[in-house]
């Protein structure tokens, strides 16, 4: 299914995908993700995964507001932008949305230093534990997913225009 490359491990084969993800995603047994609106989609087709951030290079992270708009051109910049990104990290409790929106840890997070190694042994360690894949699964089912936005977008545009 679409344009994808595998890396082999023992007893693992990681699948990275670049097209049709939506598909790959639904039958995957556990995906990988990065923050973002892509881990309330898995979580809406009920798709296990474990967010990571990695923070190895947080000075090229795109922020909002006016940290964004510091350039990351000086050396004195990019500390600057570092401390705000791990600031923020430290500060914040959860990052990956359907842990925001449970308020409790629903789906692992791996935030911080990381390495492909750290990231590849802590998937292979949850793909031992189906246990704890189906725990991520059930902690789904807290999220109050509202369906139907779209129509309602569309329905605002329309009444906004008079049509």
């Amino acid at each position: 299914a679409g344009d994808r490359d595998e890396i082999v491990l023992p007893g693992a084969r990681i699948g990275l995908v670049r097209d049709k993800t939506f598909e790959v995603l639904k039958s995957s047994e556990l995906a990988v993700a990065l923050p973002g609106t892509n881990n309330l989609q898995m979580a809406a087709m009920g798709t296990p995964f474990v967010m990571v951030a990695p923070l190895n290079e947080a000075e090229n992270i795109p922020l909002d507001g006016i940290p964004g708009a510091i350039p990351a051109r000086w050396p004195w910049m990019q500390r600057l932008k570092k401390r705000i990104v791990f600031r923020y990290n430290e500060r914040e409790r959860f990052v990956s949305l359907p842990n925001r929106l449970c308020g409790e840890l629903v789906v692992p997070e791996y935030r911080g230093l990381l390495t492909p190694a750290l990231v590849a042994n802590a998937v292979k360690d949850l793909l031992r534990r189906p246990e704890e894949i189906e725990k991520i699964r059930a902690g789904f089912a807290k999220i109050a997913f509202e369906y139907g936005a779209s129509g309602k977008i569309a329905a605002r545009v329309a009444a906004y225009f008079g049509d």
